[in-house]
């Protein structure tokens, strides 16, 4: 989202990476440490994907220092990110306990090196 966020709505509203602060929320903590790796840095631009990860535990805690609910906030309109960008494709993947990317490559390696369309993956243990 990150990526979406600073790469496609950026230049949308004519921005850069390093002029845009991006805060997104997860369920979990472990996604803090995930956002601060290096390979989601743009070092051209000497910014994150990703600023700020807070968690729905934290957001509730911000809105009981304030006194304040959800509710209490006004609606805003979504932005659609994609609009008239024929040139991304939409993909998804069938998800598991790791996000099922490693068989979405598969099938994906599969059908553009061997135009063959894989319906399932085997995995085999190595050792």
């Amino acid at each position: 989202m990150g990526a979406l966020i600073k790469l496609v709505y950026g230049p949308k509203v004519g921005r850069a990476p390093d002029q845009i602060f991006h805060i997104t929320l997860m369920a979990c903590f472990d996604r803090k440490l995930e956002a601060s790796r290096k390979d989601f840095f743009y070092e051209e631009y000497k910014a994150k994907e990703v600023d700020v990860v807070i968690t729905a535990i934290e957001i509730e805690h911000i809105l009981d220092k304030l006194s304040k609910k959800l509710e209490d906030f006004p609606r805003v309109a979504l932005v659609d990110l994609l609009e008239s960008r024929s040139d991304i494709p939409l993909m998804s993947h069938p998800g598991s306990g790791s996000g099922g990317y490693a068989e979405f490559v598969m099938k994906a390696a599969a059908n553009k090196l061997f135009n063959r369309q894989l319906d399932t993956v085997q995995w085999k243990s190595g050792r």
